[in-house]
C-alpha cells in the first residue's frame, strides 16, 4: 500500500528587523499541518537580531534556508520577494506561499489553502 505524499510547499519568508515576530512566525510555519514545508528567508539588512533568530531556528529545523543573510538592501518587501522569486528552485514544490516577516499562522492555514 503506498502513503500519500503531502503536498511539498516552499514558503518564501521576505524579513527586514522583524526580531519582535519571527520566531513565533516561523514556527507557526514549521508547524503547518498535512503539509511538506520548507521555508526560504531573505533578511534585508536588517539591524536588530532577525538573523541571529533565524539561524538559531535554521540549526533546529532542518526544512529552513537563509538565502540571503541580510548583505542586501532591497528598500520594500516587493524587492525582498522578487529576490526570492529568482533565487529558490521551484521545480519539486506542489505550491508556493508568501510570508511577511510578522504573519501569524494558524496551523491549518495552508492544508485549507490548498485543499480548495
Amino acid at each position: 500500500m503506498k502513503t500519500k505524499q503531502l503536498p511539498k510547499v516552499a514558503v518564501l519568508l521576505a524579513a527586514y528587523n522583524g526580531e519582535k515576530y519571527i520566531q513565533e512566525q516561523i514556527e507557526s510555519i514549521v508547524n503547518q499541518v498535512d503539509v511538506d514545508i520548507y521555508i526560504y528567508i531573505s533578511i534585508d539588512a536588517s539591524t536588530d537580531r532577525t538573523l541571529e533568530i533565524c539561524e538559531k531556528l535554521q540549526k533546529i529545523y532542518k526544512n529552513i534556508f537563509i538565502i540571503n543573510e541580510s548583505k542586501e538592501r532591497f528598500g520594500s518587501a516587493g524587492k525582498n520577494f522578487y529576490y526570492l522569486i529568482k533565487n529558490v528552485d521551484f521545480e519539486e514544490f506542489d505550491f508556493i506561499a508568501l510570508s511577511d516577516q510578522d504573519d501569524i499562522w494558524k496551523p491549518a492555514k495552508l492544508f485549507v489553502a490548498f485543499s480548495s
